[in-house]
């Protein structure tokens, strides 16, 4: 099903009062069902523009149409698509907006809330062993990152890491769908004596930049930012620095540690070991399986859409040849399937756009492995086995053989059992199972990580 693949477009918004700037959550019951959606707000240059997550029918970051906020602090939302108007007002301490949702024929009361409406497991308590800094620093172009710094108590030399994201724009805790797998992480590492940066990716949350149209070189240049800050921090001697990457962070960690010899260790989450191409077409394969029902149309239509973006060079070439796809493609779908973009026209070009869009097209041609050949430093590997975006079996081994094969052998991969691409305890790696987990990270896999890295202090 094309749902797997719907991404971001743009909306409008008109005047601004209390600002709704945020990820708010909403549990409806809609005809004695209850409904999950997220509504990912963001503020523009004009007022706001909206995304739209469809837990339970898992589809997801649909663009709003409209997203408006009047003077009085009423809020009004419209997908025409889905027919989904909200219609509420900005509670006065800001924590909510109580309204009415209609879908199509049927209306409902709403709250939206900046607080997912399932259960969380691994919240972040009060901390008694470690201390928090506000920290800032800057890449090669002088873009100002904001960040968080972790610091175990006492003086003595300890062992830093940076944390670096994956694809899309993320938060310092990598949030995803009301979960904060790198809070987590960042918190179980301080309090076993590991200093961590986490920082919020160019232009999103309190850092300075332009997210897009940049690559992953230029996210590795501002990984490198966090890593000269490390080696410069007044207030702290670290023993070892080291990167943690996952998914997109996993080819981003090996460029920056095949750069500067200061980095002493990675450890890669759900990283690619293979070109991104051939990890691509595992994945498209694996996931896509999971709709029989447009398989045989959807993964050859792909994975000529994928292989062009991986061979083709001119961006006007690949956009042309792209649009007869599309459109070809516009053709076979259903109604239903064209309802998220509201019309076939609109369809087409959110996909051309997204798929030649500068950083789409690097990710389809970049190669991890000459990076990795590089590195002589100790590496730690590990993916879930639910993982369909990085599968395990291919990428692991890939890692590993390219280590080995360079003359490496301090590598260690493991493979996680029922956990996901996101390294939640799961059922499968639907990204909807994310969002109703209650778990954040693996225990199994924290201990893992944690323990490794002590390992590197004997």
């Amino acid at each position: 099903m094309l749902k797997i693949f719907l991404l971001f477009l743009i909306s409008f918004s008109s005047l601004q009062a209390q600002s709704i700037a945020d990820k708010w959550y909403a549990k409806i019951d809609m005809d004695g069902e209850d409904k999950h959606y997220v509504f990912d707000i963001r503020s523009i240059a004009n007022g706001y523009e909206g995304l739209l997550d469809d837990i339970n029918n898992a589809l997801f970051r649909l663009p709003l149409d409209s997203v408006s906020v009047s003077e009085t602090n009423e809020v009004y939302i419209l997908h025409k698509g889905f027919g989904l108007v909200f219609q509420g007002e900005v509670a006065a301490n800001g924590a909510s907006i109580n309204g009415t949702m209609e879908i199509i024929s049927s209306e409902s009361e709403a709250v939206l809330s900046r607080t997912p409406q399932v259960k969380r497991t691994q919240l972040i308590k009060k901390k008694k062993d470690y201390t928090e800094e506000e920290v800032n620093f800057s890449n090669s172009e002088a873009t100002r990152f904001s960040g968080t710094l972790s610091l175990p108590e006492g003086s003595d030399p300890c062992p830093a890491v940076v944390l670096i994201s994956g694809s899309g724009p993320q938060d310092r805790n990598s949030e995803i769908l009301g979960h904060k797998p790198f809070a987590v992480l960042a918190d179980h590492l301080a309090s076993r004596g590991v200093a961590v940066l986490r920082y919020d990716d160019r232009g999103y949350g309190r850092s300075e930049g332009q997210f897009r149209p940049a690559t992953s070189m230029d996210y590795a240049d501002d990984a490198q930012g966090a890593v000269n800050f490390l080696k410069q921090y007044p207030n702290r001697n670290f023993s070892h620095i080291g990167l943690i990457g996952h998914s997109e962070g996993g080819n981003i960690a090996p460029v920056v540690a095949s750069r500067d010899s200061a980095v002493n260790f990675l450890v890669l989450l759900a990283a690619p070991g293979v070109s991104n191409f051939e990890h691509y077409i595992t994945s498209l394969d694996l996931i896509l399986k999971a709709y029989p029902e447009t398989y045989d149309r959807d993964y050859p239509f792909y994975l000529t859409v994928y292989r062009s973006m991986a061979q083709v060079k001119n961006p006007v070439r690949l956009k042309s040849s792209l649009r007869q796809k599309f459109t070809a493609l516009s053709k076979q779908m259903t109604d239903e399937e064209l309802d998220a973009f509201g019309s076939a026209e609109s369809f087409v070009e959110a996909r051309v756009e997204r798929h030649t869009s500068t950083w789409y097209r690097h990710y389809l041609q970049f190669d991890v492995t000459p990076y990795l050949r590089r590195l002589q430093i100790p590496v730690l590997v590990l993916n879930g086995d639910l993982d369909t975006s990085v599968e395990s079996t291919q990428n692991l081994s890939g890692i590993r053989t390219t280590l080995l094969q360079a003359g490496n052998d301090r590598v260690t991969t493991v493979e996680l059992k029922n956990v996901n691409h996101f390294f939640q305890v799961s059922k499968d790696d639907k990204i909807e199972s994310v969002y109703f987990n209650e778990e954040t990270f693996s225990k199994e896999a924290l201990e893992i990580i944690s323990d490794w890295i002590d390992g590197l202090e004997e």
